[in-house]
């Protein structure tokens, strides 16, 4: 048997850098010999063979490695098994022409439903539906027999033919799916979409979810198919979620992409070679980025940034009450554009920053209320507003079964409780003042899970309160401030 080895899909590799590779013959899975590109090579034994090619380095060393496909050779029977060109024919006619015309000096035979025909062209007409099988004898008595042809006549079949492999098409592609069907007669076609016909085409667009149905008609044959097709997107939404995004003259916004696997930044239309999710934009312009996830790609909805001197603003919120050793959180909320600095009322120095918000934990050895002294950035200097005030609770027993949550402290004229408990527990409070007066009380008759107070100061002085909560047998003392 004579086997050729030949370049595939290597078209961009120049005659002389394919003289590089060297070229190797395996039997079997062990080295035979070694052959060229394009010549002869003749084998006389059964087995299976493959090549594996070797790009030889200007220095003689070994490059890359190519392995060909394998194929599988009989030598010296004489009998031969051929799959046909077609293994199924659908025609809405009374008769076809099954055709095996290619060699010469053979004598040919037909079956019919494992019956034998008395034809021994190498064609034969069709006239009934069922398999018909074909084999050829040569001069020197080589039997090539090919496997049955299923044909199906005054019958047409279809189906829906993709431009991917997978029911599941990206949002804003060219998501075209056609009628495949097995001849190129003149047929009729109706294309559905959830029951209502929207196309008498071959070839559709798919672009919404749903199933869709093709009927195929041809005088009195009639086939159909359905597929159920998927149309996905990916986020596109730019944080900050924004039409229009201000900054201050020599300042910049961060802006950031949604999650994805690929990025490409773009200002007015130019590429900014920026590939991260997260975006330092610096100078005023329209801002888009180009997504891929999983397999889809398209451009984010963009974002102005323009430059305007808006004065910032801070604001700080946050505080609590803590045990000793604990810290709490204190956030910071700005406008107008990062970066931005700011100083506490606990410090002369100023603390630098472009997160928003700006989020920070503290302790305290003492009840302590932050608040901002002042806040700038390129647009100058802001205003401020906001406290937060920090206190120890009295007492280091914790409520280990119950929650509690007291707000707003310090309060003017409505101070909340609430408490959660993971089993049914007996719940109370009193309020006493500063020195040791009871001046509300309040206690479960019933064992509670959650227990809910609004406690009136209204009518009671500016003044620091010491607020104990009850859990069965257990306290515990929180400060509380009426302002």
């Amino acid at each position: 048997v004579k086997i050729n080895i030949y370049n595939q899909n290597l078209y961009n590799i120049s005659y002389e850098k394919l003289n590089n590779f060297k070229l190797s013959l395996y039997k079997n899975g062990k080295l035979k010999n070694d052959i060229k590109l394009y010549d002869d090579n003749y084998i006389k034994e059964s087995d299976k063979y493959y090549v594996l090619a070797t790009y030889k380095l200007p220095n003689n060393t070994e490059g890359c490695t190519i392995s060909s496909d394998t194929i599988a050779l009989s030598i010296g029977g004489k009998k031969i098994i051929k799959k046909p060109y077609y293994e199924n024919y659908v025609a809405c006619a009374d008769t076809i022409k099954l055709d095996f015309t290619n060699q010469v000096n053979v004598k040919s035979q037909w079956k019919f439903n494992d019956k034998l025909l008395p034809d021994t062209t190498q064609a034969l007409n069709a006239t009934k539906s069922g398999n018909y099988q074909y084999s050829e004898t040569n001069l020197d008595g080589c039997l090539t027999e090919y496997t049955p042809v299923k044909v199906e006549l005054n019958k047409i079949s279809v189906s829906i033919a993709k431009n991917d492999s997978t029911q599941v098409f990206c949002y804003n592609s060219n998501n075209y799916i056609y009628a495949n069907y097995n001849s190129y007669d003149n047929y009729t076609y109706e294309w559905l979409k959830d029951g209502k016909i929207i196309s008498e085409n071959r070839f559709i667009s798919a672009n919404e979810s749903g199933n869709y149905t093709i009927n195929l008609n041809k005088n009195n044959c009639k086939a159909t198919a359905s597929v159920n097709i998927i149309i996905k997107d990916i986020p596109r939404n730019l944080t900050p979620n924004l039409d229009s995004l201000y900054i201050c003259k020599n300042d910049f916004a961060n802006i950031s992409g949604p999650l994805s696997n690929n990025y490409i930044w773009y200002v007015n239309g130019n590429n900014l070679n920026e590939t991260s999710q997260n975006l330092k934009a610096t100078k005023p312009g329209n801002y888009k980025v180009w997504l891929e996830k999983d397999g889809c790609s398209g451009i984010s909805k963009s974002i102005n940034i323009i430059e305007k001197n808006i004065p910032p603003t801070a604001k700080i919120s946050g505080g609590g009450q803590i045990f000793a050793a604990d810290s709490a959180s204190l956030k910071i909320d700005f406008t107008s554009s990062a970066p931005w600095t700011f100083a506490l009322n606990n410090s002369s120095n100023e603390i630098f920053t472009d997160k928003n918000p700006f989020i920070f934990k503290v302790k305290n050895a003492a009840d302590y209320t932050y608040e901002l002294k002042s806040v700038k950035n390129g647009c100058g200097l802001g205003t401020v507003s906001g406290k937060a005030l920090v206190s120890e609770v009295l007492g280091e027993e914790k409520l280990t079964n119950t929650e509690v949550k007291i707000w707003p402290n310090p309060a003017n004229d409505i101070l909340n409780i609430v408490t959660k408990s993971l089993s049914p527990s007996k719940i109370g409070y009193i309020l006493y003042s500063n020195d040791g007066k009871v001046i509300q009380s309040n206690y479960s008759k019933h064992k509670l899970l959650d227990f809910k107070e609004k406690l009136d100061l209204s009518n009671l002085p500016c003044s620091m309160y010491i607020l104990s909560i009850f859990e069965n047998e257990k306290h515990i003392n929180y400060k509380v401030i009426k302002e």
